[in-house]
């Protein structure tokens, strides 16, 4: 392998690294490669087709698929379960969802609420301006 690599030039050459072909072999083909694409991106009209899939023509731009969102109704003072009441407010639960409750927030199916209480047997109660739920 010593015997590959001179430490001296030899008589009218000079001395070569040997990692000189393979550093002009990469750039060749990083050139090549980049010339390739940018022939493909100019001679392609409406742009390079991404992920093998093009538009047929006259269809426009492609739909793009959103979450479906679904539009519950509003819920009713029978749709809340009385979780905790502690110091004035309370946590309500429906079945999507869970609200922090105190005084003078609007709810649907509640409307208003006027009071939150804590009752002495370890219950609760919200009271609202439309309905009143009760914990025991």
């Amino acid at each position: 392998m010593d015997d590959d690599i001179d430490s001296e030039p030899a008589a009218g050459g000079s001395a070569r690294s040997p990692w000189t072909k393979p550093r002009a072999l990469v750039a060749m083909l990083a050139v090549g490669l980049l010339a390739t694409v940018g022939i493909v991106v100019h001679a392609t009209p409406d742009g390079p087709a991404i992920g093998g899939t093009t538009a047929s023509e006259g269809s426009g731009d492609l739909p793009v698929p959103l979450p479906a969102t679904i539009k519950r109704a509003a819920p009713q003072a029978s749709d809340y379960v009385l979780v905790s009441v502690f110091r004035g407010e309370a946590f309500l639960s429906t079945s999507d969802d869970l609200v922090r409750v105190v005084v003078g927030v609007r709810r649907p199916g509640l409307g208003t609420v006027t009071s939150v209480e804590t009752l002495p047997d370890g219950g609760g109660a919200v009271v609202g301006t439309e309905a009143t739920l009760r914990a025991e």
